[in-house]
């Protein structure tokens, strides 16, 4: 994290930069946004989730959804499929697991899903205890939001225990294919973005970034696209180059269609559009829908 810092502090004070891209996880990019907003320089970050990050921090903007809006929004869809009953496994020991949770637990229970929560943390590997428990709840669900290898051990334990209720999960499930696509198949999680999506600027996108790096982009790739393009957009509006100039630009780029959806900035500076839910399926990761 310091040596984040410490770049961040070069290229406000040597370099003079008007505006940063950064940093990726949230830690770190709490940690630059202070300073940012002390600068009066605008940062964003293309895939930093955490509320604090941009709450409070006029000249602090991110490309991807927040914790709580993926939670929230997963919980809506899990409700429109019709699911009544939902176990939630959180590692305890992960802001990311928690925000998205809190989120979810909130949601699901305004639309009166019976929900039940077993918790874990990172030193954990042996499941088994948490899960039979699950399987005595008998849930029409699991939600499970937290990193793909970690969630991978799960549910093959799961599957061991012959647990075959359907499985939800955010953003973090994006690689779960790699190594456990046989155990995840019919899981759907949300998503920012799918090389499936028939949109004429995703498929322009895909084309020139197979031809560039000969391999599909993944979700962060997406997102660090779309940055690029909301800051060329408010440095071609801004009246100048200060950064006050460059944030009320920002703060206007509104209604571009990007490659993870239409863009409009809350008034935290956080954007709301559709969420992408992919189905895994036959090992691969396929667009199920926006929601």
């Amino acid at each position: 994290m310091q040596e984040s810092i410490n770049a961040f502090k070069k290229m406000i004070s040597q370099d003079k930069v008007n505006v940063v891209i950064g940093e990726v996880v949230s830690a770190t990019s709490q940690a630059i946004s202070g300073l940012a907003q002390q600068a009066k320089v605008p940062l964003i970050s293309a895939t930093a989730t955490s509320l604090d990050v941009t709450k409070g921090k006029d000249f602090v903007f991110r490309t991807t959804f927040t914790d709580p809006y993926q939670g929230t929004a997963t919980a809506k869809y899990a409700k429109a499929k019709g699911v009544k009953s939902i176990a939630i496994l959180t590692n305890s020991s992960n802001d990311y697991s928690v925000g998205i949770a809190n989120a979810f637990k909130e949601q699901a229970k305004k639309d009166g899903i019976t929900i039940t929560e077993e918790k874990y943390t990172n030193d954990d590997k042996d499941f088994k205890a948490i899960l039979t428990k699950v399987k005595g709840q008998n849930p029409q669900a699991i939600f499970i939001p937290d990193y793909y290898n970690t969630i991978g051990l799960i549910i093959s334990q799961a599957k061991d225990l012959g647990i075959t209720a359907q499985y939800f999960g955010g953003d973090g499930w994006d690689g779960i294919q790699t190594n456990f696509g046989a155990v995840a198949e019919g899981a759907i999680f949300a998503s920012q973005f799918s090389p499936e999506d028939k949109a004429e600027n995703v498929q322009k996108f895909m084309k020139e970034y197979q031809a560039k790096f000969h391999k599909e982009p993944i979700m962060f790739a997406a997102l660090g696209y779309d940055t690029v393009e909301i800051v060329e957009a408010a440095l071609k509006s801004a009246k100048d180059l200060t950064g006050p100039s460059i944030r009320e630009a920002m703060n206007g780029v509104s209604g571009i269609d990007l490659i993870t959806g239409k863009l409009k900035f809350d008034a935290d500076r956080n954007p709301e559009k559709a969420v992408t839910f992919i189905e895994v399926k036959g090992g691969k990761l396929t667009l199920k829908e926006k929601f």
